[in-house]
């Protein structure tokens, strides 16, 4: 019995050493094993200007640069003891100190990384596997040169994500918490962006909520100018949209406030002039204009349902408590609200194919 124990004990001895000694050989040697492996999966040139290493067994990379668009000042990289008896690699948790992604919209449905195309990527001939992925303080660029008014600049600032595998018996369902600032060009603050749950690639399952927090809908100007005549004068987005996805059929159910809406007053026609008539923007903002109340607040209740794994912002459906104060006008004013629910309606009618572009 004893002897057995011992052969145990030693076994077991000789496989710590082996994991120390192979774990050892990863950290020792990240540069040629990482860098490369990089290379060849996404088609450009990766560099970092040092490799330190730290006790217990993990490598930190100094300035990493992938391509001209993606920088990272600092990545830790800790290697996991499972990966010692896979096929490729495994590690136990990457964290990137203060990211930093440039991404260019030169079209409606174009964002350019600065990567090459997907198809002329080489892959890598081995996979690994990252258990648990940590950003912190990051920041990403976005620039769009789409927009008819030239190209506008926003800021995913102050970004922190905590992504990690769910458990050993679930590998694909990934739990994750994210925050984030929007910010413009001039660091003026445009909302807040807050994202938790879990999703699951394998079955295409998910469940998530993502909030929307004191959204400044007047720097959205480029935007919705091409739908509104007039340009706010003030207004404020809350909103919060609760994903659910079963076997890849998901649903989102999006609550959404605006308040304080008011639009910038038009110089009055001078007299002699002729009234332009009104285009399709007039209508749009008339029909906007009817839906709030008279202190600038709607709300909208509506769901989506489209596909995970290609998500389009399709099959909506109003659920409707955006119109609760012009049912409450028409209990003193009844025959009136019936004139505005007339020319609302007419409106809508008028503008609903425009709408529906929106939403593509």
């Amino acid at each position: 019995m004893k002897k057995t124990i011992k052969i145990i004990l030693v076994v077991f001895a000789v496989i710590i050493l082996v994991s120390v000694a192979g774990l050892a050989y990863v950290v020792a040697n990240a540069r040629s094993i990482i860098l490369p492996r990089l290379e060849k999966s996404l088609g450009v040139s990766v560099s970092a200007s040092a490799i330190r290493f730290s006790w217990p067994l993990a490598a930190q990379m100094d300035d990493l640069a992938i391509g001209q668009t993606i920088k990272v000042k600092r990545v830790d990289i800790v290697p996991g003891f499972t990966g010692l008896f896979t096929v490729g690699m495994v590690f136990d948790r990457i964290v990137f100190h203060e990211p930093y992604v440039k991404v260019t919209r030169t079209g409606k449905d174009t964002f350019d990384l600065g990567l090459p195309p997907a198809g002329d990527r080489k892959k890598p001939q081995s996979s690994f596997i990252v258990r648990r992925i940590v950003l912190k303080n990051g920041r990403i660029e976005l620039v769009d040169q789409s927009l008819e008014d030239g190209p506008i600049t926003f800021y995913v600032d102050d970004l922190n994500l905590d992504a990690r595998q769910a458990s050993l018996a679930q590998p694909m369902r990934i739990q994750f918490h994210t925050s984030a600032i929007v910010k413009t060009a001039k660091e003026e603050t445009v909302a807040m962006l807050q994202g938790s749950g879990w999703i699951d690639w394998l079955p295409k399952d998910c469940d998530a909520v993502l909030v929307l927090k004191d959204a400044d809908l007047t720097y959205l100007a480029p935007y919705y100018r091409q739908y509104l005549q007039k340009d706010l004068e003030s207004g404020h987005l809350q909103a919060q949209a609760a994903m659910k996805a079963v076997h890849n059929e998901l649903k989102v159910d999006t609550h959404a406030e605006l308040t304080d809406v008011a639009f910038k007053e038009e110089a009055p026609v001078a007299e002699g002039e002729q009234q332009q008539p009104a285009d399709i923007k007039d209508l749009t903002y008339l029909a906007f204009d009817s839906i709030l109340s008279s202190e600038g607040k709607a709300v909208f209740d509506f769901s989506i349902t489209t596909k995970l794994d290609h998500p389009k912002f399709e099959n909506l459906k109003i659920k409707g408590s955006f119109l609760r104060s012009r049912i409450q006008a028409a209990v003193t004013h009844p025959q009136e609200t019936i004139e505005q629910y007339k020319k609302i309606g007419e409106q809508f009618e008028t503008i609903g194919k425009e709408f529906k572009k929106m939403f593509k």
